[in-house]
């Protein structure tokens, strides 16, 4: 976990301006919370919250007491409202914390890079009786162009897989994915696109001159992303 949080680390300064797919992600996490009769959540934790793009649209639309904020790194973050603590920490430590319950857990773009299995019990755990998860994550089609030119990438899960995981604690009330294509001017500008939101997070890849020409070629200088999105309530 932690090279890939290092990855992020580094792309700070680029990942606003290259993470068009992870705010349309949160803005749809969003949508998909309000359209729950649901308003009030007394204690939020949110884990892998990054730069706090996703933090500034919930909290400004739900009422809450408390709101944590995690992130494996810090960002220096300015958190004016009182209300909400920060948090460093890293996932796969979080069933060894001690935070107490809360009424609703969530995550965007993030849980990709835990035990998917594991952080949804821990989280089971974490939550309340009756407490609201609500996640994103990324399905088996995600960047399958760099995974099929450069042989490296992460094995996602299908929506079958997730949705048995999660009816182990939750019911689970929505579940969808969607496809997002991204173009480029040329098989760089792709890459680099990867680099600068800190999703190239795998090790060194050497570009050569005929992946480049096969991202071209065979996927048009095209990236495909697969978002899946999650709200469920706990058993």
């Amino acid at each position: 976990m932690r090279n890939v949080a290092d990855a992020f680390l580094r792309a700070q300064s680029s990942y606003e301006k290259h993470s068009n797919v992870q705010k349309q992600m949160a803005c749809r996490l969003v949508e998909i919370l309000l359209s729950q009769p649901r308003r009030e959540y007394q204690r939020i934790f949110e884990f892998g919250g990054g730069l706090g793009a996703y933090t500034k649209m919930l909290t400004q639309s739900l009422h809450f007491e408390s709101y944590i904020y995690n992130d494996i790194n810090d960002y220096g973050l300015c958190l004016e409202d009182a209300r909400i603590g920060y948090r460093i920490f890293d996932m796969c430590e979080f069933d060894k914390q001690d935070l107490g319950r809360f009424s609703l857990i969530t995550s965007n773009a993030c849980i990709q890079w835990l035990d998917f299995a594991k952080c949804v019990c821990d989280c089971a755990q974490a939550l309340e009786s009756g407490g609201i998860l609500l996640i994103s994550t990324f399905g088996e089609k995600n960047l399958y162009e760099v995974k099929v030119t450069t042989g490296v990438g992460l094995t996602y899960l299908n929506l079958e897989d997730i949705d048995i995981i999660l009816q182990q604690y939750f019911e689970v009330i929505y579940l969808d994915e969607e496809n997002i294509k991204l173009s480029f001017d040329s098989a760089l500008e792709a890459f680099r696109h990867l680099k600068y939101s800190g999703v190239n997070a795998l090790g060194d890849v050497y570009l050569s001159k005929a992946m480049l020409k096969k991202i071209e070629m065979q996927f048009s200088n095209t990236l495909t992303y697969h978002p899946i999105y999650a709200l469920c309530r706990k058993k």
